[in-house]
């Protein structure tokens, strides 16, 4: 795993915004490093209520990314005092992506887009040149979070 931050970048509005980058291969072993970077950078923002919801969010997506790939999957998480905002991006990843439903209890798959869609403030896809962002927000219950970076 690659990392490169930035913090408390001044916003002509008054607001800070937290960055965190972070490059992972596309590998089972990357899920739960994922959910671990992302989870710890969240807490140490002030951000602990949001906590576990980033955690399984990402999760969600980047297990869902690693089998679309071949190449490092990229994770960025910002934040604001009012809003998470966690991307991952992924190269080479299919045009299509299934739309949201709630999963039957035999089903081993397909919970991801249905979490994202109930847990999030907001979610969608941004399509690039040689991939996709799938993203996520989410609102913050405090409006005075942490300036640790």
């Amino acid at each position: 795993m690659r990392t490169d931050a930035t913090a408390a970048l001044g916003w002509p509005t008054g607001r800070t915004e937290h960055q965190r980058t972070w490059v992972f291969e596309p590998a089972d072993a990357s899920v739960p490093a994922a959910r671990h970077s992302v989870g710890a950078q969240v807490r140490r923002w002030g951000f602990a209520e949001e906590g576990d919801t980033a955690e399984l969010l990402v999760t969600e997506v980047v297990a869902n990314a690693i089998p679309h790939t071949s190449d490092p999957i990229q994770v960025r998480l910002s934040g604001t005092h009012d809003v998470l905002r966690v991307e991952v991006e992924q190269q080479g990843a299919s045009a299509q992506l299934p739309a949201a439903k709630l999963p039957s209890t035999e089903d081993e798959s397909g919970r991801g887009l249905f979490l994202l869609e109930s847990l999030s403030q907001e979610w969608g896809v941004d399509r690039t040149e040689t991939g996709n962002v799938v993203w996520f927000e989410l609102a913050s219950s405090s409006s005075a979070a942490g300036t640790a970076a």
